[in-house]
């Protein structure tokens, strides 16, 4: 790994405290977040916890099952959207 940092010349002051532009904070949220990303990448990688043991000589990878589980659940936030939208009213599809 390779880290380029720039380094300003500060005035012959004591007091003198460097300051972060916004740019810089940017740039240092998004390192962060992909430095994160990639050590859960590394953390789960061939990891145990990404396969199904359905039967004692048989596993199921997860691209076979992360899809139906994603359907499964994309159902919650839509549903809450709903409520939130509606407020105080009930949805019709709800309400028998």
């Amino acid at each position: 790994a390779l880290t380029l940092k720039t380094i300003r010349r500060a005035p012959k002051l004591d007091h003198y405290q460097p300051r972060i532009t916004q740019a810089e904070t940017l740039a240092n949220i998004i390192e962060g977040t992909l430095r994160c990303c990639n050590n859960v990448l590394e953390r789960f990688h061939q990891s145990f916890f990404l396969y199904l043991l359905v039967h004692p000589s048989k596993f199921i990878s997860i691209d076979l099952y992360m899809p139906v589980l994603a359907l499964l659940l994309v159902g919650l936030p839509c549903t809450a959207a709903a409520l939130v939208a509606n407020g105080d009213q009930p949805i019709p599809s709800l309400v028998k």
